[in-house]
């Protein structure tokens, strides 16, 4: 059986990368040896790399919208790594440095969650609609030039990309860095046959939540403290709608503490970050809506999660979001942080859809997710690599 050693920043599954890669590895285990290298959190040293690489973006880089990582120091143990294929997933914030990648002997696949091995520094751009990136993209920056410089060295060896989303794809074929690599699109493996939608007022009630009120659902780790996943931008588009506060009121999953908070009259219900399959299943049981009003984001796993539960989406349109959510099919893609146009999002998804084409949705979408699916694709990569 070959051995397949799968790098990524973290072993407990918080977050989409790493939760897309602990999934990932679980369909694997069943063709291969899978070993998993994640960071030691408690390591000392490794706390100070990371301070010390956070120090010279806070200097050289300053403060941003997007998180940048420059991956010049290395936090995994690659003591007598035995393997026949390295695959790299999410590495920021010093998982693994760009020099050990290019040190590697062994074959490679990189699968990419965000822009940051196809840019210099960035995690995602500032503007979503940029098709490609170059040195002329890091400004003269003297940090940004030297990690791209380093980044042009290191997909100098060959390295196989996969992206998990097409827009991604289209992105690395127009970057500097990847536009010569061998590059295929395969999405992230969901266990579709656990998410479905469960009885709503059984839903509510587990979650000890008005059984008379109607929920929008909006996801994100961190909660509204996450910039990247727009909760401001939310909240404004919300405040926008009359008399929504009658009939609704909002979950906001992913945050650090569990309380309700009135804003504009409308009932928060803020409610702790959810790993448990079955009960963040339950919280998209228990909704009307989702909402993603991201700046930034290739394709996230709650999205896929919450159409399988049968809920239509309200989203910006942004990274590959419109290859999961179909305009006034299965949800409603608002203009590119265009708060009107997102609230009229809202009213359109609450009084328009139909149940009917959810259903549809949901049957594409599992379609698209399949595990078997995936793993078939992953296979096909994989023997052509080794």
């Amino acid at each position: 059986m070959k051995k397949i050693i799968i790098i990524t920043n973290k072993k407990k599954a918080t977050g989409g990368a790493n939760i897309a890669a602990t999934r990932l590895a679980t369909i694997l285990k069943k063709n291969y040896k899978i070993t998993i290298l994640t960071i030691d959190k408690k390591s000392l040293i490794g706390k100070l790399k990371y301070n010390i690489a956070r120090i010279i973006i806070k200097i050289f880089i300053g403060k941003t919208n997007f998180l940048n990582s420059l991956n010049i120091f290395t936090r995994i143990n690659l003591r007598d790594i035995k393997t026949d294929l390295i695959h790299i997933n999410w590495i920021g914030e010093e998982t693994l440095s760009i020099k050990d990648i290019e040190r590697f002997d062994k074959p490679i696949i990189w699968t990419f969650h965000d822009m940051w091995p196809a840019t210099s520094t960035e995690h995602f751009l500032d503007n979503q609609q940029k098709t490609g990136y170059s040195k002329k993209d890091t400004h003269n920056n003297l940090i940004k030039n030297i990690i791209f410089d380093n980044k042009k060295k290191m997909f100098n060896k060959n390295i196989n990309i996969i992206t998990n989303s097409k827009w991604l794809e289209k992105f690395c074929r127009k970057s500097d860095l990847t536009k010569n690599s061998n590059i295929k699109t395969i999405y992230n493996p969901i266990e579709t046959q656990n998410w479905f939608r469960e009885n709503e007022n059984y839903s509510k009630k587990k979650l000890n939540l008005n059984p008379k009120k109607k929920y929008i659902l909006y996801g994100a780790h961190g909660g509204f403290r996450n910039y990247r996943k727009g909760g401001d931008l939310f909240i404004e588009a919300i405040n926008k709608l009359s008399n929504l506060d009658k009939e609704f009121e909002v979950i906001v999953l992913g945050g650090n503490q569990t309380k309700v908070e009135k804003i504009n009259n409308i009932n928060f219900n803020f409610r702790k970050l959810e790993l448990n399959t079955q009960i963040q299943r339950l919280y998209h049981s228990s909704s009307a809506l989702t909402i993603s009003s991201s700046r930034a984001e290739s394709l996230p796993q709650f999205i896929i999660e919450t159409i399988l539960c049968k809920n239509p989406v309200v989203a910006f349109n942004v990274g590959g979001i419109s290859e999961i959510v179909s305009d006034r099919f299965n949800g409603y893609l608002a203009k590119c942080y265009d708060t009107n146009d997102f609230a009229k999002g809202i009213a359109y998804c609450i009084k328009d859809i139909k149940k009917n084409d959810l259903l549809k949705s949901r049957n594409i979408i599992q379609e698209m997710f399949n595990q078997k699916k995936i793993l078939n694709e992953y296979n096909n990569f994989i023997h052509k690599i080794i």
